[in-house]
């Protein structure tokens, strides 16, 4: 709801900006019309084991009655776990050793977040330029193709903007090694034309990501660590390089999350703060 109300109206905008930053109480939370849907067997199962999660406190949330809401209010914060934790202990470390191409983040800063693999470089512009003009000043992080399969242009407007200084809209990109494969098994290469120029297909192809975590070796022997999980969705992937990226900023930074292609800012997104 946020990247669309912020984003694209005008009318009203610090209102609306207002409203979007106020968390409603406990006692105020509704469930959608006609009740929530059922939460699947296998996600109750997962979280059985897990003992600071009150499945009684969801299962009863949004049914109308003061039993429900004294049990949501009692309920502790769930515990997932990390996107790290997928990785095989034998295979690779789970340590995080990911690093930008292009620029650095600033810890304190707000920042958009966005996977932006394959695109010509009027999409960036239009994208950048637009929120720039907003007044943003915070970063910018993106997912990008891997360099030598970049768009005329792009690399060097990425580059400009990671430059920029402290009081500036600042980019950083990443641009990262998938492995990618249609459907039908076959892997996609950069040079093949599949996917519009791009080996993730925007998002739709399934994909390994290389490169986010240690091989375990030690310091001086230490490698990036080639992704032994199956391929997925870089619609889901992607969501890994978002935990990533959100642990380099302070937890008072607000991040928005949002896609770049059908994107254009008419206003601060994150003004409400």
């Amino acid at each position: 709801a946020i990247s669309h109300r912020a984003v694209t109206s005008s009318t009203n905008a610090d209102k609306q900006h207002k409203l979007l930053s106020v968390p409603l109480p406990p006692s105020r939370r509704q469930a959608a019309k006609g009740g929530l849907p059922p939460i699947p067997e296998f996600v109750k199962q997962k979280l059985s084991n897990d003992a600071n999660y009150s499945l009684a406190a969801i299962d009863s949330f949004g049914k109308g009655n003061g039993e429900s809401e004294a049990a949501e209010e009692s309920a502790s914060t769930p515990s997932f776990p990390l996107p790290s934790d997928a990785v095989p202990a034998e295979s690779v470390s789970s340590e995080v050793i990911l690093q930008p191409t292009f620029g650095s983040h600033r810890s304190t800063n707000n920042a958009v977040f966005a996977f932006a693999e394959g695109y010509d470089l009027n999409v960036y512009v239009t994208f950048i330029e637009s929120l720039n003009n907003t007044g943003f000043r915070g970063d910018v992080v993106l997912s990008v193709s891997h360099v030598e399969g970049m768009k005329n242009g792009v690399k060097e407007y990425l580059e400009w903007y990671s430059q920029q200084g402290d009081d500036s809209l600042r980019v950083i990109s990443y641009a990262l090694p998938w492995e990618c494969y249609k459907k039908s098994g076959v892997k996609i290469l950069p040079t093949n034309n599949e996917g519009r120029g791009s080996t993730t297909n925007h998002g739709f192809s399934d994909c390994k990501i290389h490169g986010l975590y240690s091989d375990g070796k030690d310091d001086n022997a230490r490698a990036l660590a080639e992704d032994p999980r199956e391929a997925r969705p870089v619609a889901t992937a992607r969501y890994e390089l978002y935990w990533i990226w959100s642990r380099q900023y302070h937890a008072d930074s607000s991040i928005l999350i949002i896609d770049v292609r059908d994107a254009y800012f008419q206003s601060n997104p994150l003004m409400f703060r």
